[in-house]
């Protein structure tokens, strides 16, 4: 009978330690996955050349050797916590919380470190909004995540892919591996299927993290209720929503625009010397084609739906509308001593024409349709703007010169009340900019009872 229990003890004892050394070594299988990953990543955004833009041939985690990164320089790009529980009169109160996740530095330090434009870029305010975060800026950062109402998630996406066509796989599998390290290391997204977290997708097609290819859906369904901050305000993409989303403005880095800028001290109609004015791409053209993103070589026929051409072809020898294609160094000093200012769409309907008008006291004439504009709860665009849709541009002249000049006088001067919340204060966000009115739309949404989804309570 001795015999019997020593033989049933070594078999569970064996047994145990099996089970034991199983689940060690799959733990470490797991760990050692993610961490080819992040090393794969890595060496692809620090040598673009090892990865094939149209391959289907990429591993995910494929084996690479680690970079080499100097911890001095990298500890010189992260964006560090300078004013750690501060405010001041220039700020605005929330009474909500955001917690500022800390993500692998490929994720947005090493992508910053490769492509330094973006700093100054017009898609840098998902690097803006990130660092007026962990500067605690306006009170609203909490350092405990079960304070939270709100989990950020500071990805540089866009400053990896916005000057090449051929980076949106790149940008894909970032956002992909970057949602993966959210849902499988953090306990946060589970609670409310992602709907308390924000993505900044500022790139032009938003969440649709597409081209040409996606304008319907939201690129990856998990995403599909999470809060996007972003430039497109399509009312037609099924990747954006006027419920969930944030539509904010481009950053504006040039001093013109965001401090001297400021509407426009005069209001006087003796300093337009021009009626109406765009400057700009008309005809794009691709040298190559991206048939994965549908974009194909030559001229494309998709561009501005048509607009764009519509008014070079039929203004372009008329003294009152100055219509330009391609870039000039007057462009800004163009703005500013005109009247109206077109916003026509290009591909996506937005346009920085229209911040680069306000900022310079030009009445932005917005033709664009199914558009919807920043902070629409706040401001009242009528005040200031005009708005002309696609199919009446053979009135648009017209229809500039039918408003009369008291009307004009007034839009003006509400030009000149409204410009800073189109713009990023720099360093720091001030009261009525556009980072102030974000926070504005979240405290919107917060709710006073946690969502009662995948948690408990007693």
């Amino acid at each position: 009978m001795n015999c019997h229990y020593k033989y049933v003890s070594m078999t569970l004892i064996i047994l145990v330690f099996f089970i034991l050394v199983h689940n060690y070594f799959l733990g470490s299988a797991r760990h050692g996955i993610w961490e080819r990953s992040k090393l794969s990543f890595v060496s692809m955004v620090e040598n673009p050349r090892t990865f094939n833009d149209n391959s289907q041939n990429f591993k995910l985690f494929g084996r690479t050797k680690p970079i080499s990164v100097d911890k001095n320089q990298l500890s010189k790009l992260y964006l560090h916590d300078t004013s750690f529980g501060t405010t001041s009169s220039l700020d605005e109160r929330f009474n909500f919380k955001i917690y500022v996740y800390e993500l692998p530095l490929w994720a947005n330090v090493l992508i910053r470190k490769r492509n330094p434009w973006c700093n100054n870029g017009v898609f840098s305010s998902e690097i803006y909004v990130h660092k007026q975060l962990l500067d605690n800026v306006h009170g609203v950062r909490t350092w405990d995540p079960e304070q939270a109402d709100f989990f950020f998630i500071p990805v540089y996406a866009t400053c990896l892919v916005y000057r090449s066509f051929s980076q949106f796989p790149k940008y894909r599998f970032l956002i992909e591996e970057v949602l993966r390290y959210i849902i499988n290391e953090m306990p946060y997204w589970k609670r409310t299927q992602g709907r308390d977290h924000i993505w900044p997708f500022v790139h032009d097609f938003g969440g649709c993290l597409s081209w040409l290819d996606n304008t319907d859906h939201i690129y990856f369904k998990e995403l599909r209720n999470s809060i996007f901050l972003s430039h497109l305000g399509d009312l037609n993409m099924g990747c954006f929503s006027t419920y969930k989303d944030i539509v904010i403005p481009p950053l504006m880095k040039d001093s013109r625009l965001w401090n001297e800028g400021k509407g426009d001290k005069s209001i006087n109609l003796k300093n337009k010397s021009i009626f109406a004015h765009f400057r700009g791409t008309v005809n794009w053209y691709h040298d190559v084609g991206h048939y994965a993103l549908k974009i194909k070589g030559g001229f494309s026929p998709h561009y501005s739906n048509g607009v764009r051409q519509y008014l070079l072809r039929t203004y372009k020898s008329d003294p009152m509308m100055k219509i330009y294609e391609g870039p000039s160094k007057n462009y800004l000093e163009e703005v500013k001593s005109s009247l109206f200012c077109l916003c026509p769409r290009g591909f996506a309907p937005w346009s920085r024409r229209f911040f680069d008008s306000v900022a310079l006291g030009c009445i932005p004439v917005i033709i664009a349709d199914n558009i919807e504009l920043p902070f629409e709860e706040f401001i009242d665009y009528r005040k200031f703007t005009v708005k002309v849709m696609e199919s009446d541009i053979s009135n648009l002249k017209s229809i500039l010169l039918s408003i009369p000049k008291q009307r004009i006088v007034k839009m003006l001067k509400e030009l000149r009340k409204s410009w800073i919340h189109f713009t990023y204060q720099q360093p720091k966000s001030k009261k009525e900019d556009a980072f102030a009115l974000i926070l504005r739309k979240l405290a919107r949404k917060v709710q006073v009872y946690k969502p009662s989804g995948g948690s408990n309570w007693v």
